[in-house]
């Protein structure tokens, strides 16, 4: 008979697991700050990647100085690589950068007694729209008459995340 023998081949597969940065994620930080760590976004992403902002520019590491960039949005990358043939994988991160308020600088006054001072001129590079109060917590307009040394108290409400600033004069 002319029947051939049974060919049989056998060649290894080798399986890479797909590269993992993990979840795209969104996050505000008040400019004040001045040092964030970027890997505290990381959600189920692998070791070892490179951080990029934008598009290319590749970070010397994942902490950033949050008070040296603009009030807004900025796009970093997370980039890990995958093992060949496997394509590498990238998460999102879009850090809102928040202006804190600030209530300026005390301006030192001397005034005589009875006179009417306005609260503001006695601040420099205050953030408008804060609100005053005298000693007693009571809400007061922006000019008073001193008849005695008061302290009064210049408050501007936050944007979250950033907190409340407070100056005394």
């Amino acid at each position: 008979s002319n029947t051939c023998p049974a060919f049989t081949a056998s060649a290894p597969i080798t399986i890479h697991a797909h590269a993992n940065a993990g979840a795209d994620s969104t996050l505000s930080i008040c400019k004040s700050l001045t040092s964030f760590d970027l890997a505290t976004l990381l959600r189920g992403a692998q070791t070892g990647g490179v951080w990029k902002k934008g598009t290319n520019i590749v970070l010397a590491s994942s902490v950033v100085n949050p008070s040296t960039y603009p009030v807004g949005t900025t796009t970093y990358r997370y980039v890990v690589n995958g093992q060949a043939p496997c394509l590498p994988d990238s998460a999102f991160f879009y850090v809102t950068y928040v202006s804190p308020p600030t209530t300026g600088t005390p301006q030192p006054q001397t005034i005589c007694s009875g006179t009417s001072v306005v609260l503001t001129d006695l601040l420099s590079g205050e953030t408008a729209g804060g609100t005053w109060t005298n000693s007693t917590n009571q809400v007061v307009s922006g000019s008073v008459s001193l008849t005695s040394t008061e302290t009064y108290t210049y408050v501007v409400d936050g944007t979250a995340p950033c907190g409340d600033a407070t100056a005394n004069v």
